[in-house]
């Protein structure tokens, strides 16, 4: 292979779906919202063209070919598959007092390929002086394993299972100014079935998606925000996480985020966002860095530019 390994995957994606949400106040101090979604996710025209075969031993041991082959029928990357699900969610927010607020909600999910979930959350905010509040916040979560995860032909297992969050989170916001804002949050995530990505040279699920016991994580986030007026602010906000029993190498430490809307008109807007990840990375963990070195450091970053219209369509 003098031009090395190329491959080209291709597949199209399609989401379709609905919401409906209502609100009713049940009295001055109470207001409930109760919705239904429903989605349906699809993924075809799965086709693979690449110089290799793969082997049980991929990535170690390939068989190269003399050109860029069409593999579609023979090895491809993916397969075409769907799923839908459907939801109901509740959440009831009622104020205790002028400055205590109680908020309690679940949701449940229906998945055509992994079955329901339910999942509660609460939280309690007091303000306790005039523009700085505590916020107690508990949620439990549920993410289906995507397409890729299951049915990559090299990495994929379609016997995953979906992975469950438990989310804590403490948090003191202020608001210096009508204009100046901020808060500091801690949190921790304990997840149950992590979905991981297996780099361990010379296990059984080297080089494959599986599911882990636990993974558990936490950290404090801090966020700034000011408001120029008329749809214009700039905000900010620094993440920093530490990992018990950490199996994703690739699930950044430090995380930075700089986000400005700038309002156009009176209906445009442009969103810039500038993201940046730090991390140390155990090169025994991952063979694709220098095994000379005991870590490695990753740094990089994404930028993103939006052009939003947010106005009435003809």
């Amino acid at each position: 292979m003098p031009k090395g390994m190329i491959v080209i995957p291709t597949a199209k994606n399609d989401r379709t779906g609905f919401e409906i949400q209502t609100t009713y106040k049940v009295s001055s101090s109470n207001t409930v919202v109760t919705g239904i979604t429903y989605e349906e996710m699809k993924q075809y025209d799965v086709r693979t063209a690449r110089n290799i075969l793969t082997t049980p031993l991929f990535p170690l041991i390939t068989i190269p070919l003399p050109s860029v082959r069409d593999l579609t029928d023979i090895q491809n990357h993916n397969r075409s598959v769907k799923r839908n699900f459907k939801a109901f969610f509740f959440e009831d927010i009622w104020d205790i007092r002028d400055n205590l607020r109680l908020t309690v909600g679940a949701r449940y999910d229906d998945y055509s390929d992994f079955g329901d979930s339910f999942n509660p959350r609460a939280g309690l905010t007091w303000e306790y002086i005039k523009g700085y509040d505590l916020k107690l916040l508990y949620g439990s979560a549920f993410r289906a394993p995507s397409f890729f995860e299951l049915y990559d032909d090299t990495s994929g297992d379609p016997d995953l299972d979906p992975e469950e969050v438990d989310t804590y989170q403490v948090s003191l916001g202020a608001e210096f100014t009508p204009s100046f804002s901020s808060r500091i949050t801690w949190f921790r995530n304990e997840i149950k079935d992590s979905i991981h990505f297996d780099t361990n040279f010379g296990s059984k699920d080297f080089y494959n998606y599986v599911n882990k016991s636990r993974m558990r994580s936490e950290g404090l986030e801090v966020e700034m925000r000011y408001d120029f007026g008329r749809g214009t602010y700039l905000s900010m906000n620094y993440t920093y996480q530490i990992y018990k029993k950490r199996l994703h190498w690739h699930i950044p430490r430090l995380v930075g985020n700089v986000m400005t809307n700038i309002r156009l008109s009176k209906y445009l807007n442009l969103n810039v966002n500038v993201t940046g990840y730090v991390e140390f990375i155990s090169n025994s963990n991952f063979y694709l860095v220098d095994l000379e070195k005991k870590h490695s450091l990753i740094i990089f970053y994404t930028l993103s530019f939006l052009f939003y219209y947010n106005g009435p369509v003809v």
